[in-house]
């Protein structure tokens, strides 16, 4: 869920995972397989990424209410 709120974050702003992963000097599969939920980020990169959203960390979690990390887990499976 995380992931899929950096996608439609990035979407709302128009850029494209090419564009973000050149901001971020990673590969787009990278970008990629985290938006589709199927890699795993540190605390560390999901600062990068909201630095090239220009977005607060924050508004990754929006609308995951008071969900323990195990439960957010569980319904990405």
């Amino acid at each position: 869920m995380i992931g899929a709120n950096a996608g439609r974050l990035r979407s709302e702003r128009r850029i494209s995972q090419s564009e973000l992963a050149r901001t971020l000097e990673v590969n787009r599969s990278h970008i990629n397989q985290f938006e589709a939920g199927k890699q795993n980020v540190s605390i560390d990169y999901l600062v990068k990424i909201a630095d090239g959203l220009d977005v607060s960390v924050v508004e990754f979690f929006s609308g995951l209410g008071g969900a323990s990390p195990r439960r957010i887990v569980e319904k990405e499976e």
